[in-house]
């Protein structure tokens, strides 16, 4: 929905799903390696890993788009 919005006249709406979409994946704790490590490899990790990737990389295009800050902090 986000990468829809962004092409439309509402593409500011954008950064804000974006954002709930990382407050949501951080919620379960998909930004963090420590949750991969203690189950190991399956096809359901790797999949939370590309999604919280694929949200990071649009959160920092969007956020040099329309001049706002980072939802993620480089450290996360």
């Amino acid at each position: 929905m986000a990468q829809f919005q962004s092409e439309t006249r509402w593409h500011r709406g954008s950064w804000y799903t974006i954002g709930v979409g990382i407050l949501k994946m951080q919620d379960v704790g998909a930004h963090s390696k420590q949750s991969y490590a203690k189950e190991g490899p399956s096809v359901e990790n790797e999949l939370w890993k590309r999604v919280w990737w694929y949200l990071n990389g649009l959160d920092r295009m969007q956020a040099a788009i329309l001049g706002r800050p980072c939802a993620v902090k480089e450290e996360e």
